[in-house]
């Protein structure tokens, strides 16, 4: 069993004062033409990002990523949680990636407008969920070996905890 309980109460505590906002809402409640963003959007307006179920966000994975980033921004605490309770779904890989710093100048910038609304206390969350994972999903096997693609995950998570989460964070 994979233990994760005090990164759990970490994330929730970062996210204790978060509310449910007008700029959430807004976000939640704007014009899209495309039905799986309509679909995903109405998944969660109106919910505090502790009700939204488990199996709402596995069953429309990789759906709730289409929601602009002041709503995803908000409910990151239950895709980091329910990430990490089943590590062995697309939204663990998902909600990964989304953490990874990319590379190219244009999804650089996406990927910093996505999270500068931030608190500290929720860039460090996201920077132990980092570390965590890595210690606990990607750790080498009985001989210190990993496989390539755990080498590989580890070098991207490594990347983006120096190269951003903590950055500013003691």
């Amino acid at each position: 069993m994979r233990d994760y309980a005090a990164l759990i109460q970490t994330i929730e505590a970062a996210w204790a004062e978060s509310s449910y906002t007008q700029e959430v809402d807004s976000a939640l409640s704007a014009y899209t033409p495309h039905p799986e963003e309509q679909e995903a959007r109405a998944l969660f307006r109106g919910r505090h990002w502790k009700d939204i179920s488990e199996a709402v966000l596995l069953a429309n994975c990789p759906n709730p990523f289409l929601i602009s980033a002041p709503a995803f921004r908000y409910y990151l605490p239950a895709f980091m949680i329910t990430a990490i309770r089943d590590p062995d779904e697309m939204l663990f890989e998902a909600v990964l990636q989304r953490f990874t710093l990319p590379k190219k100048a244009g999804a650089l910038a996406y990927f910093h407008a996505q999270f500068e609304g931030l608190s500290r206390d929720q860039r460090k969350a996201v920077a132990l969920f980092l570390k965590t994972v890595k210690d606990i999903e990607f750790r080498p096997d009985q001989y210190g070996v990993r496989n390539k693609y755990n080498e590989r995950s580890v070098r991207r998570i490594n990347h983006s905890l120096e190269g951003y989460w903590e950055k500013g964070t003691p």
